[in-house]
């Protein structure tokens, strides 16, 4: 995938379509980066939002970090409210999520950008977008620094082009992703009830005292390892066409038998190298 990929597939969209750059957007204004110095926890503080709070496109706050009322109030600027847009700039750079009811006045820290709008269906588009591997790809290319500690910066992410669809299709393509999620949350809820039924019938062959027999693991599947993912060359691209890639991260963070999914692609050069068992291939 080369640097000129994305803005290759914004000049092929149909009539009527138009390209802005983000920073540029009349009903988008780039608030920046959070928190810079957020001192240590405090357990009654306001929560504040980071870069591993962002995931799958959603907020999560399960065990938010605390900043001290007085280190909020100094930073208002990054305040959220509700239909920002939140923007991973460290790590896994690119990835966005819409702030909801739940998260309103929280801050954010410096690993994290936010973008404020003037109306839902816009933080629903740039989400939606943010969403693309495409624009993912464009946000990797873009960041500075070693493999674990990739960092976007704000003057690189008002950069990121946006496409804006005629008056009127922006609604009815924002309705048919709906309809999209809400499939596959019914889909995530049928593997979660079937993981439930799984358990409980293993549970209860598990009752039987009788012993089980046994065989080694490469006796019923073959194992094959994965490689290091490729180094950027020269210019921080990655030669070759874009394959999708699972880091040990998009495992343990699944609560489901599937990886999380977060659109990262990498060059695809040749197979890792496979251990055999016993069995035919």
């Amino acid at each position: 995938m080369t640097g000129e990929d994305l803005e290759g597939r914004l000049q092929r969209l149909p009539d009527g379509w138009d390209v802005g750059r983000l920073g540029d957007l009349p009903t988008a204004q780039v608030i920046g980066y959070g928190v810079t110095r957020p001192g240590a926890h405090t357990e009654d503080g306001v929560p504040m939002i980071r870069a591993a709070d962002i995931q799958g496109g959603r907020l999560r706050g399960d065990e938010p970090r605390r900043i001290d009322f007085r280190v909020h109030e100094a930073n208002r600027r990054s305040r959220l409210e509700i239909g920002d847009v939140v923007v991973v700039l460290v790590g896994r750079v690119g990835e966005a999520a819409v702030v909801q009811a739940e998260f309103q006045h929280w801050n954010a820290s410096r690993t994290v950008a936010v973008i404020r709008t003037r109306e839902p269906d816009e933080a629903a588009w740039l989400n939606l977008w943010f969403g693309s591997p495409a624009v993912r790809a464009w946000c990797e290319r873009q960041a500075t620094g070693s493999t674990l500690q990739r960092t976007l910066s704000v003057t690189a992410l008002r950069r990121l082009p946006v496409p804006i669809p005629p008056a009127g299709l922006r609604a009815h393509l924002l309705r048919a992703m709906r309809l999209l999620e809400e499939k596959a949350a019914t889909n995530a809820g049928i593997t979660e009830c079937a993981m439930k039924l799984s358990e409980a019938h293993f549970a209860r062959e598990a009752s039987d005292s009788t012993p089980w027999p046994e065989r080694p693991l490469t006796s019923l599947v073959h194992l094959i390892a994965g490689k290091p993912r490729p180094k950027p060359d020269g210019e921080g691209a990655l030669s070759g066409p874009g394959t999708a890639f699972v880091a040990p991260a998009d495992i343990l963070q699944s609560k489901s038998p599937h990886p999380v999914r977060h659109g990262a692609t990498t060059a695809l050069r040749k197979r890792g190298p496979r251990m055999r068992s016993g069995l035919p291939p």
